[in-house]
């Protein structure tokens, strides 16, 4: 306990006695803790006025420079209180990533207990711009295609963000066993072959026009049916022959694969999935965490699709 904790708890009390009882001090070692801290100072901080203490003028500039400093402790504690709890925090926005969201799940079972709270907000492309640049969200997770890099590297440069390339993928159709595509041989369409598909999505022109305008550029011309996730999406392929463009690179649940078919485009059509942040901010410990835990998902990703690729050869 320091020496101005203990001036200030006994100037703010009706009398040694109290002050002492308030620090959990017997009295005379708090009166000789004040004494020492004269003598370090080389001056007078009480003197006698009547039967109790009182400050001399030294005492009173000594007093009033210690509340200065209490409530500068006061406030690098709670400023150190509020970064700890900030490093417990996570705020994820999302471009509607099945993978981002698994990887939440990872970071929970890694601190199962813990005082945290974890968040992923699905939104567009301009929507995660806003809220990593607001710092709303630490990180934003965007799924982009290569046709639309350059237009995409202005809104970074705009929003004063940066980019990593977390992985690659090809753009791919997904269909149930009700379209005839399913039955196809071969894993590779040609563009062509959509021209009379009906389309579904949980994406819409409001909800992300830069990926709505590469569907477009690829033949989908109009959404038949529009869902609120990609859960019923799924589940609406398989009970229609409605047509669905994804990524593959996107899931890592083989049960989204049962009943459906993934066929790539011919020409080839590529994808990515990245990450955005502030530029030259240092992501957060939680933060950190999270990228590498989606990382390492990626990874196992890519080593089952080798494996079960080179077992259908």
């Amino acid at each position: 306990m320091d020496y101005f904790e203990q001036l200030i708890t006994i100037v703010e009390s009706r009398n040694m006695s109290e002050a002492a009882m308030k620090l959990n001090m017997a009295q005379p070692t708090l009166s000789t803790s004040m004494k020492s801290f004269e003598n370090e100072l080389g001056f007078k901080i009480f003197e006698k006025s009547g039967r109790r203490n009182k400050l001399t003028p030294f005492g009173e500039e000594v007093y009033r420079r210690a509340k200065v400093i209490q409530q500068e402790m006061k406030f690098l504690n709670d400023l150190a209180k509020e970064e700890s709890e900030k490093s417990k925090l996570l705020s994820v926005s999302n471009n509607f990533s099945v993978l981002a969201k698994d990887t939440l799940l990872d970071l929970y079972n890694n601190h199962k207990g813990e005082d945290m709270h974890l968040k992923v907000e699905d939104g567009a492309m301009n929507i995660i711009f806003d809220n990593v640049a607001s710092s709303r969200s630490e990180i934003g997770i965007v799924r982009l295609f290569e046709d639309k890099k350059d237009m995409f590297k202005r809104h970074l440069s705009f929003y004063n963000l940066e980019y990593e390339t977390l992985a690659e993928e090809l753009i791919c159709v997904v269909v149930g066993k009700n379209n005839p595509l399913y039955y196809i041989e071969g894993d590779v369409i040609g563009i062509e072959h959509l021209e009379n598909c009906s389309f579904i999505s949980h994406i819409t022109e409001s909800t992300d026009a830069m990926w709505m305008s590469s569907l477009r550029d690829i033949g989908v011309r109009k959404i038949t049916m529009s869902l609120p996730n990609l859960g019923t999406v799924m589940a609406a392929v398989r009970k229609t022959n409605a047509v669905f463009i994804d990524t593959k690179k996107d899931h890592s649940h083989e049960d989204w694969y049962d009943d459906l078919r993934y066929i790539t485009l011919s020409p080839e059509i590529k994808a990515e999935l990245g990450m955005i942040k502030l530029k030259h901010r240092e992501l957060s410990e939680i933060a950190n965490e999270y990228v590498n835990l989606l990382k390492e998902r990626i990874g196992i990703w890519n080593e089952y699709k080798a494996e079960k690729n080179s077992r259908s050869r």
